[in-house]
C-alpha cells in the first residue's frame, strides 16, 4: 500500500490537525493503558504528531465518558453548585433509564437541552436551581477534547473496539469517527459497518452502546469523502456536509483542492457549529419504516436557517427582512420551518415574535406540535378564517398554524380588516405558489401590513413573481441528486392502443380535461393524440392498467417498491382499481406457470389496490367508499409500510397501488414510492411536486420511475415555461429519458473497455484482480 493513503497519515491526522486548528485539545491514547493518554502538541507538514506529557482521563477501559473532565466542566458553568451536587448530576446523566440505545439517547440529549437542577443553591439560598451541562451562550466556556484510538471494551467479554477518533464535549462523547484508506474497496462503507457494529446496529452484541448514548452523530471518511449519521441512520441516509456556512472554502484552505472531510470538519464540528447542531438542528421524529428516527440538519438546513436569522436581524424594512428559501422537493424543507422556529427561540431579541405557519400539510402540523413542546411555544392551530383572524389580533407571542385547506375559498376572497401593525410577527408559508395562498397573501398583506413574510417553497418561484423578494437560499433538484439526499428520475414514454367505446363521451370529457388550455392547444391536442389522450374509457383504462401491472411486476415489485397511479378523474381513479386487479390477477395466473425471474408469487397475491379520491356532497353512492378520510389514513399508512410489515395498530403494508386524481400528488412523502404512472395533463408547479413523489432515497433504491401516458414530460421545458431558463435546466437535467440513460450506459460502457486496454488489459471482465491492483494507485484512479 502506498504511505500517502495510508488510513493513519492519509485520513486520521489530518482530521485531527483540522480540529487542532479550531481549538480542540488532541490526544492519543495507549492501547495498552487505560490511564495513558498522550497529549498532541502539533502536526508537520506530513501529519506526523509530535507529542507532549501523558494525562489520565479514565482508569479503565469500561469508561466511555472523561468523569473528571465532566466534573469541573459542570462546576465551571454552575460555580456556585457543590461537589455531592456535582456527584448527583453527574449520576443523573450516567444512568439512563430507558432500555434500549435510541431511548436513552433521546433522554439524554433531552437532558443535555432542557438541563437539570439540585434542591437548593446553598450560596443564594435559590429552590430548585438549574444546573448546565453544556454552555451553549458561551462555548468557550466548555471543553472540546478529541481522543485517537479511543479503546473501549465490549461489556460481557475480553473484547474491545477501538473508534478511531471520539469527540467529547465537557467529558461527553458527542461524535464518534471512523477513518478508512482510500485504498481499500468501498471505505465510506466499511466505516459505517464498523460504526455501526460499534453500536451494536447490527444485531449482535459486538459493540458498546453505552458510548453512543451521548452521540450526537458519527462520521464515516476516506478524507476525499466524508459522511455523517445518526445513531438511526441507514447507510443510505449517511450524507456529506458540503457547505462550512458561517465559513468559506477558503478560511479551510486558500489554494489546491479541498476535501469532503475539510468541509464537514469545518462546517459541523468548529465549536459554535457543532453546539448548534446539538441545541437546534437536532429531532427525533417518527418513520413509517424505522419508527422513531434521530435526524441532524443538512447543510442546506443550517445554512439557510442562519441566513434567515441574519436576514431578520439586519433588514431594516419588512421586505428586507423576507424572502424566498427554494429547497427542492424531498430535502427536508419542512424540518427546516422546524429549525428556524427552535432558533428563533434561542435567541433572546426574537422572544416577543409571533411566527404565522400557512400551510395545509397535516405532518407539518404534527411536527410544530412535537417541537412546540421542546422550544416553549403554544401552537394554535386555526381551523376557519373567524378563528385564525382573532388569534392575529393578540400581541401574543405565540405560534398560529393556518391550515389553507381548512378556509372555505370564499372566506379567502373577502378583504380582512387590519389586524396587527406590530412589526414582531414573521408569516412562514409553505408552498406560496398555491392559489389559495395567493388569496390569503393579498388579505394578510393589509391585515398584518408591518409583518415579515418568507416563503418556503420545493419548486422554483415563477420568473414573473415579486411577492416574497429575493431568494434567502437555494437547494435545487440538482444538487439534491449529487448530494445523494433524493434519486435521480427516469422517465418512459408509452403508448396504447385500445380503441374508444364512447366517442362522444370522450369528446365531452376531453373538454373537461383540457379545460385550462386556450382552443389552439386543444386542437393541436386532439391532432397529435387523437381520441386516446383523456380518456375515462374502460377499454383504454383496462389496456393501459395491463401494462402499468406488467411494468411494475417486472422493474419495481420485486425489489419491494411501490407505485402510484395519476388518473384525469375521479371516475378514472376509481375503474383503474377495478382493471388493475383484473390485470394483477391476471399476471398472477401467467406467473404461477412461467416465473423465470422468482417474483414473489403469495406476496403478489396479497397487494391491495387501492383508490384515495376526494369526495362532493353530491357524489354518487359508489364514490364513498373511496372517499373517507379515516379509510384514507389506513391507506396511506399501509402503503408507506414495506410489504412484509405490519405497524403497532394491526395495519399491513400490503397497499401497494395508490390511484388517485388530485390528492397525494403534492406534499406527500413515501420513501417506497418508486414509479408514478402519470395518466393525466399536469404542469408548472404540479408536475414539479408530483413526479418528485418518486424522488425519496429509500434503502435499494437507485432511481424514482415516471411511465407517462399522456406525453407532458416529452414535453417539459414547455410545461415549465413561467420559471426561469436555469431553472428550467437544472430541471431537465435530473429527470432522464429512459432512452437516453441506455445511451448513456454503452458509452460509459466504451469508456471503461478504453481505459483498460491502454494498460493492456483486454478483457478487464475476466481480469478482476489485476483490474483492482492497477486501481491502488491514486494516480490512475484520478484519471
Amino acid at each position: 500500500m502506498y504511505r500517502k493513503l495510508d488510513e493513519e497519515y492519509y485520513v486520521e491526522n489530518p482530521f485531527l490537525a483540522h480540529l487542532q486548528k479550531l481549538g480542540w485539545e488532541i490526544y492519543r491514547q495507549n492501547k495498552d493503558n487505560p490511564e495513558d493518554v498522550k497529549v498532541i502538541k502539533s502536526f508537520n507538514s506530513s501529519f506526523k504528531p509530535t507529542y507532549g506529557n501523558s494525562k489520565k482521563f479514565r482508569e479503565t477501559f469500561r469508561e466511555v465518558i472523561l468523569e473528571d473532565v465532566l466534573k469541573k466542566s459542570i462546576k465551571r458553568i454552575n460555580p456556585w453548585i457543590e461537589d455531592d451536587q456535582i456527584n448527583e448530576v453527574v449520576r443523573r446523566i450516567t444512568t439512563p433509564t430507558a432500555n434500549s440505545l435510541l431511548e436513552a439517547n433521546r433522554e439524554i440529549h433531552d437532558l443535555l437541552l432542557e438541563n437539570t437542577s439540585v434542591s437548593e443553591n446553598r450560596k443564594t439560598g435559590e429552590k430548585s436551581p438549574t444546573v448546565r451541562f453544556i454552555d451553549f451562550e458561551s462555548p468557550e466556556n466548555n471543553s472540546f477534547i478529541a481522543i485517537s484510538q479511543f479503546k473501549v471494551n465490549i461489556p460481557g467479554t475480553e473484547k474491545h473496539i477501538v473508534p478511531d477518533i471520539v469527540l467529547f464535549v465537557n467529558g461527553l462523547p458527542l461524535v464518534v469517527v471512523e477513518c478508512k484508506s482510500p485504498a481499500i474497496a468501498d471505505p465510506i462503507a466499511e466505516a459505517i459497518i464498523q460504526l455501526m457494529r460499534y453500536s451494536n446496529r447490527r444485531g449482535a452484541k459486538e459493540g458498546n452502546e453505552k458510548l453512543f448514548w451521548y452521540n450526537l452523530f458519527m462520521v464515516s471518511t476516506s478524507n476525499q469523502i466524508a459522511k455523517y449519521g445518526t445513531i438511526t441512520s441507514e447507510y443510505e441516509h449517511f450524507v456529506e456536509w458540503k457547505d462550512p456556512y458561517p465559513f468559506r472554502l477558503s478560511d479551510i484552505k486558500r489554494s489546491g483542492n479541498i476535501t469532503s472531510q475539510e468541509v464537514l470538519v469545518q462546517g459541523m464540528l468548529s465549536k459554535n457549529n457543532l453546539l448548534d447542531l446539538l441545541h437546534t438542528f437536532t429531532i427525533f421524529k417518527e418513520d413509517p419504516k424505522s419508527g422513531v428516527i434521530k435526524v441532524v440538519a443538512r447543510y442546506q438546513q443550517f445554512r439557510a436557517v442562519k441566513k434567515i436569522i441574519k436576514r431578520l436581524k439586519e433588514g431594516k424594512s419588512p421586505e428586507e427582512k423576507g424572502g424566498i428559501i427554494w429547497h427542492t422537493q424531498g430535502s427536508g424543507k419542512s424540518v427546516t420551518m422546524m429549525f428556524t422556529v427552535r432558533e428563533m427561540y434561542h435567541n433572546p431579541e426574537f422572544g416577543n415574535f409571533k411566527i404565522v405557519f400557512i400551510t395545509d400539510r397535516k405532518d407539518l402540523e404534527k411536527q410544530l406540535n412535537e417541537t412546540s413542546k421542546s422550544v416553549g411555544f403554544t401552537v394554535h392551530l386555526a381551523k376557519s378564517i373567524k378563528e385564525f383572524q382573532d388569534l392575529l389580533r393578540t400581541d401574543t407571542p405565540d405560534l398560529i398554524m393556518g391550515m389553507i385547506h381548512k378556509f372555505q375559498e370564499r372566506e379567502l376572497k373577502r378583504e380582512f380588516p387590519e389586524l396587527n401593525t406590530s412589526p414582531n410577527i414573521l408569516i412562514m408559508i409553505d408552498e406560496a405558489h398555491r392559489t389559495q395562498y395567493k388569496l390569503l397573501g393579498a388579505n394578510l398583506r393589509k391585515a398584518l401590513p408591518n409583518a415579515v413574510k418568507m416563503a418556503f417553497t420545493g419548486t422554483p418561484i415563477e420568473k414573473t413573481e415579486k411577492t416574497f423578494g429575493e431568494y434567502i437560499d437555494k437547494y435545487s433538484i440538482r444538487q439534491a441528486v449529487d448530494d445523494g439526499v433524493t434519486v435521480e428520475i427516469v422517465y418512459e414514454g408509452r403508448v396504447h392502443s385500445a380503441e374508444l367505446s364512447d366517442e362522444e363521451a370522450a369528446n365531452a370529457k376531453f373538454e373537461d380535461v383540457f379545460s385550462m388550455l386556450d382552443a389552439e392547444q386543444k386542437s393541436k391536442i386532439m391532432g397529435r393524440y387523437t381520441w386516446q389522450a383523456y380518456l375515462e374509457d374502460e377499454n383504454v383504462i383496462r389496456d393501459k392498467a395491463m401494462d402499468m401491472i406488467d411494468h411494475y411486476v417486472t422493474h419495481v415489485f420485486p425489489n419491494g417498491f411501490k407505485a402510484q397511479v395519476v388518473t384525469v378523474s375521479r371516475l378514472a381513479a376509481i375503474r383503474y382499481k377495478k382493471a388493475l386487479e383484473e390485470a394483477l390477477n391476471k399476471k398472477i395466473d401467467e406467473l404461477r406457470s412461467n416465473n423465470p425471474n422468482k417474483i414473489d408469487i403469495n406476496q403478489l397475491e396479497k397487494l391491495r389496490v387501492e383508490v384515495v379520491i376526494s369526495g362532493l356532497p353530491n357524489d354518487p353512492p359508489e364514490y364513498h367508499p373511496f372517499t373517507d378520510p379515516n379509510q384514507h389514513e389506513r391507506i396511506i399508512k399501509s402503503f408507506k409500510l414495506p410489504f412484509d410489515k405490519t405497524d403497532d395498530s394491526g395495519i399491513s403494508g400490503n397497499v401497494g397501488i395508490l390511484v388517485v386524481q388530485s390528492m397525494l400528488i403534492t406534499g406527500f412523502d413515501a420513501p417506497i414510492e418508486q414509479v408514478m404512472y402519470l395518466d393525466n395533463v399536469i404542469k408548472e408547479h404540479n408536475l414539479l411536486q408530483a413526479i418528485a413523489r418518486v424522488n425519496r432515497v429509500y434503502k435499494n433504491k437507485s432511481c424514482g420511475f415516471v411511465v407517462d401516458y399522456v406525453g407532458v414530460l416529452k414535453h417539459l421545458k414547455e410545461s415549465l415555461a413561467i420559471y426561469a431558463d436555469e431553472d428550467i435546466e437544472e430541471i431537465t437535467q435530473v429527470v432522464k429519458d429512459k432512452a437516453k440513460s441506455i445511451d448513456d450506459l454503452k458509452f460509459t460502457h466504451n469508456l471503461i473497455n478504453d481505459f483498460f486496454k491502454r494498460y493492456e488489459i483486454e478483457d478487464w471482465r475476466s481480469n478482476i484482480e489485476e483490474c483492482v491492483d492497477l486501481l491502488v494507485d491514486e494516480e490512475v484512479r484520478n484519471e
